[in-house]
């Protein structure tokens, strides 16, 4: 989101601009939840936050696979569905409909955004504490070979989620950022 700030420019006299990314809604979904649940959940949030022709979803297509992707599309016609392949290793591709990304990218791009002081959430929101905890938990380690791997308490779910976001996030934040 990108709005004008209470400062001026102190040559041109226009407001700064200032982009800010902001978590409007944290949700954790139970496992094992069937397909047409979900696709309720997702339904009801979409029209609590947006204009779905303004909503982009972002689904980790590594677990839940092409089916899953094919049933968002159909419910969602005229919203931005994006399957993202969570790889282990390497650089970003596109391929068959999927964007290839790896997970330490991922967790670079949360990183970054959070760093950036342009990450606005509600004080006190629903999951904020959450996933404040599974960020606190979650550690990337560097084998001896060079691998990188990855360790969370319980769950990760909303780091990886948070995750995601970030990473589309990050395309619109100023390169001048951290």
């Amino acid at each position: 989101m990108r709005g004008a700030t209470a400062q001026r420019d102190p040559v041109t006299f226009a407001w700064r601009q200032q982009t800010q990314v902001c978590i409007r809604k944290i949700e954790r979904f139970p496992l094992n939840i069937p397909y047409d649940m979900m696709i309720g959940r997702l339904n009801r949030i979409a029209r609590d936050l947006a204009d779905p022709r303004h909503i982009t979803v972002l689904v980790d297509a590594t677990g839940c696979g092409q089916p899953f992707v094919d049933i968002l599309k159909q419910h969602y016609p005229g919203v931005l569905v994006t399957p993202i392949g969570i790889t282990s290793t390497g650089t970003g591709s596109y391929s068959n409909g999927i964007e290839r990304v790896s997970k330490k990218a991922l967790l670079a791009a949360a990183n970054y955004v959070m760093l950036s002081q342009s990450l606005v959430a509600e004080p006190g929101m629903a999951g904020l504490a959450e996933l404040r905890e599974e960020m606190e938990s979650f550690r990337v380690h560097t084998s001896r070979s060079g691998n990188d791997g990855f360790r969370s308490g319980q769950k990760d779910d909303l780091v990886m989620a948070f995750a995601l976001a970030a990473w589309r996030a990050r395309q619109f934040l100023p390169a001048s950022s951290p």
